[in-house]
């Protein structure tokens, strides 16, 4: 069968950080030209990944309204089950689906951060969740600033692939791995789901 080609595009600045998330129109402008190129090289969609605000989620799809192609959108968890930045994880889904996204993930958690946030996605179809795995050393706080992402034992492929069963049972239709993920959790998440 075919295989669809996602084009992915992150924040403007850095998913750890919202408080960075420059001004709606310098959003949509930035998103517009990610869009316009990854349109023209031929993807098949657009996976927004790790939104962690409304305004740049807003403006994200907003700028690929234009462009005929469906469209996915990641959300970053904060520690309850919300966005990173405190906004309602349940609006920022609501909002995203009614401005196109024919899918809403969560993404760039803990498991735990994932697992806790699903019941604020799941207010449609399809959703789906992909945790990371270990952490980021040194911490990675500046947009300039790219450090290792090490730990990533910390979670055992069987363990992961556990989880990502329990998610398959609460309704998620779309599993992956975000950082710190290997080749051995997602073969290991392939069995589980066949």
């Amino acid at each position: 069968g075919i295989i669809p080609l996602a084009g992915s595009i992150s924040p403007v600045m850095h998913l750890f950080r919202p408080d960075l998330s420059p001004h709606g129109n310098d959003c949509l402008a930035h998103h517009e030209e990610c869009v316009e190129v990854l349109s023209n090289c031929g993807v098949d969609f657009i996976f927004f990944e790790g939104m962690n605000n409304t305004k740049e989620a807003k403006a994200a799809l907003q700028a690929a309204s234009g462009f005929n192609l469906p469209v996915w959108m990641s959300f970053v968890p904060g520690l309850d089950g919300n966005l990173l930045n405190g906004e309602s994880l349940l609006d920022a889904a609501n909002l995203a689906r009614s401005l196109g996204a024919e899918a809403v993930l969560v993404s760039a958690g803990t498991i735990s951060m994932v697992s806790k946030s699903l019941p604020n996605i799941m207010n449609g179809l399809p959703c789906g969740a992909k945790a990371i795995i270990g952490r980021y050393s040194p911490p990675s706080w500046k947009p300039d600033f790219y450090p290792r992402f090490e730990n990533t034992d910390e979670v055992l492929p069987e363990k992961y692939a556990q989880e990502a069963s329990s998610w398959l049972d609460q309704g998620v239709q779309i599993i992956g791995g975000s950082s710190g993920t290997t080749p051995e959790h997602i073969r290991a998440v392939r069995r589980v789901i066949g």
